[in-house]
């Protein structure tokens, strides 16, 4: 059993090696059966096309079977040359090798260019295969000669006319018979109906006979008449056209035999004195004709694969349409309907037929049409543009619905010559919208109510007698107003992130901003009662004023404030301070400052910075109502203020952060004309 298995295994590997080398072998001879100059030379060099395409198609493993094939069928036709036996097998070997080679050459530089096995479906595809061709009849043609002259079958003196018609011979031999075999390969045989059998066959019968009158002998006009040769350009060309890869290598085949028959038998317009001439004329027209024919059925074959790659991307593209969830109509620019998806009699209830030529406007809410057409003469006015529009139309039932829809004017586009309107039904999102403005106006009586009252225990507390406790006083506030201002700003998150419309909402942006002012007020309360030490470090004080105008700009957008930086951010050092205690410094001033013009037409805000010494100076003018002489001694004493809301802690908590930080700050003020805050604060701690 191990034996058999072993024998099939060696079968299996060996097997289409010999099947190939037999193969090889038989097309040589059939080749050398041409040579009818009888020097060692076939007019068209079969066996290497059949061996490179095969090799492409199997693998490389199939080149052994080459190599064999080839040196038995040279060592048959050298033997006649008188050679001993040990030159004689030298010989065959080296020219086994080198149509080896050949075969290798060739094929390396097909799946360098292309990577496929079948290299006839693009016109590229011929041109690297005549690429190919060349090279590989280039080296075979090179060494061959080379070869013949060291081993004395050919005289060195002769070595460019055996080298011309060696490559003449290998190169027509690639191009013919390399694409019969892959035709084979690929058995690409679909004539299609009777009818094109029928005409195949015609074609087929007249180029035999076209063939027989050019190179059978039989008309005086074939000889030496190369003119003549063009008869069979037409039929081979027409040939191609209609049945494609099969039949472009059935009429190189025919014309090859046809032509390499009667120029050896004396016949047709290549037979001449000179051989050379004869031999070059022949191999020349049939690599033209099979370089034409293989050009023209790829060019063909693509144009066919991509009139079928169109063909479905049209029923692709219609097929997504008429099932798209989305109808989808095309207008004239008179507004008529020249087309209708499917989804439109599922949307409004007419069927297609009942849409075509019926004006759109018909269709449109009749409150709604003067801005439809309005919409309409926009997209007239602006091609390429997409407008959208929402507006109610009317069922063929007789309900109402509302649809959203999108037009983009292409009547310019040959392929269209249309307006495409595509449009969907909103009415649920509409009930929807409808019961967020409820939803909405329900959350701001809410906050109203809830700001009330904050604002009222606010008063309470301006009223209560300076507690001795101040600590306590602040936890018990921030206990009792932390719980409704989360709840707001719970709800507020929740609804901007259900409903995305919302997040650019005034009413909403005004909610937040009570939110912000009354955890404003807490954390003024906190931070006076738990003042600590300031964690020093050294930061980048310019980029923090950066972040806190940000945040004010934000704060007060719905205001008219014009803010003006008069510093760079690289011109100035950092400083050795507490940043979270320098954020609040910077918040605090600049929120009276935004505070103080945002009554005004037009507020305006100046920021600078200033380096003097060992310390930087921060500058914050504004030109609001300022504050009263009487009132500028006031300012930094706990809950003091004369605003309508607030706790009078801002500027007493700035006071003593910047004490902690060594630094000071100076107020300066004129009613009705603004005020001017400095604060400086040293860039390194004077313990360092």
């Amino acid at each position: 059993m191990l034996l058999n298995k072993n024998a099939a295994d060696f079968l299996r590997q060996i097997g289409p090696k010999a099947a190939v080398a037999l193969l090889y072998y038989f097309l040589a001879k059939v080749s050398f059966i041409f040579d009818f100059s009888h020097s060692g030379f076939s007019p068209i060099w079969l066996p290497l096309g059949f061996g490179i395409a095969i090799v492409l198609m199997k693998g490389r493993s199939l080149v052994w079977g080459i190599g064999v094939g080839a040196m038995l069928a040279h060592a048959t036709v050298f033997i006649r040359a008188d050679l001993p036996a040990e030159r004689l097998w030298m010989l065959a070997a080296s020219l086994g090798f080198v149509n080896a080679l050949q075969v290798m050459s060739a094929v390396v530089i097909l799946k360098r260019f292309l990577k496929k096995p079948y290299p006839l479906f693009k016109v590229s595809d011929v041109f690297v295969l005549a690429l190919a061709a060349c090279v590989s009849a280039f080296i075979g043609a090179v060494l061959g000669t080379w070869v013949s002259c060291v081993y004395r079958v050919a005289p060195f003196n002769f070595f460019d006319s055996v080298l011309f018609n060696w490559w003449w011979a290998d190169f027509a031999g690639i191009l013919i018979v390399a694409p019969i075999v892959w035709i084979i390969g690929k058995t690409v045989f679909k004539i299609g109906s009777q009818r094109k059998m029928m005409e195949g066959a015609g074609w087929l019968i007249a180029l035999i006979a076209i063939s027989w009158f050019v190179f059978g002998g039989q008309m005086l006009i074939s000889r030496m008449n190369l003119s003549s040769t063009f008869l069979l350009f037409p039929l081979v060309v027409w040939f191609t056209y209609r049945l494609g890869h099969w039949a472009a290598m059935v009429s190189v085949a025919i014309v090859a035999m046809s032509s390499v028959w009667g120029t050896a038998n004396g016949y047709g317009p290549f037979v001449s004195e000179d051989l050379d001439i004869s031999m070059m004329l022949l191999r020349f027209f049939n690599a033209v004709v099979a370089l034409t024919a293989l050009t023209l059925a790829a060019a063909l074959y693509e144009r066919q694969q991509a009139q079928l790659e169109l063909d479905r991307t049209h029923q692709r593209f219609k097929v997504l349409i008429e099932n798209s969830f989305d109808a989808v109509i095309l207008l004239s620019h008179e507004g008529l309907i020249l087309y209708a998806s499917n989804s439109v009699e599922r949307l409004i209830g007419y069927s297609p037929q009942e849409n075509i030529g019926r004006s759109i406007f018909e269709l449109v809410y009749p409150d709604d049409r003067p801005r439809i057409e309005q919409e309409f003469g926009r997209i007239l006015n602006q091609p390429g543009e997409i407008i959208q529009a929402q507006c109610r139309l009317m069922l063929k039932g007789g309900s109402v619905r509302w649809f959203e829809g999108s037009g983009q004017n292409l009547l310019n586009d040959p392929t269209m010559q249309s307006i495409v309107v595509n449009f969907r039904d909103i009415t649920e999102r509409k009930m929807v919208e409808e019961l967020l403005k409820m939803d909405k106006d329900a959350l701001q009586r809410l906050v109203e109510e809830r700001s009330e009252a904050l604002a009222q225990t606010q008063d309470a507390l301006k009223q209560a007698n300076r507690l001795a406790d101040i600590g306590t006083l602040a936890a018990t506030v921030a206990h009792e107003l932390r719980n409704p201002l989360g709840v707001i700003q719970i709800a507020v998150h929740n609804l901007k992130r259900k409903h995305k419309q919302l997040v650019e909402d005034q009413h909403v942006h005004h909610i937040e901003t009570k939110v912000w002012e009354g955890n404003q007020i807490i954390d003024n309360l906190l931070s006076y009662s738990r003042i600590k030490m300031p964690s020093f470090e050294m930061v980048n004080a310019v980029a923090i004023l950066d972040e806190c105008v940000v945040n004010a700009k934000n704060r007060f957008s719905d205001k008219v404030i014009d803010v003006v930086c008069s510093y760079g951010a690289n011109d100035f050092p950092d400083i050795e301070a507490d940043p979270n205690q320098l954020r609040e410094i910077f918040t605090n001033v600049l929120n009276n400052a935004f505070q103080a013009v945002s009554g005004l037409l037009v507020g305006q805000v100046h920021v600078d910075v200033l380096r003097e010494g060992s310390a930087c100076q921060f500058v914050i003018r504004d030109n609001g109502c300022g504050i009263a002489p009487a009132d500028i001694a006031k300012v930094f004493n706990p809950f003091f203020t004369r605003k309508a809301k607030g706790t009078g802690l801002g500027l007493s908590i700035c006071s003593e952060i910047i004490n902690l930080h060594h630094g000071h700050i100076n107020i300066s003020s004129q009613e009705a004309s603004g005020t001017t805050v400095v604060i400086a604060l040293p860039i390194q701690q004077a313990h360092q």
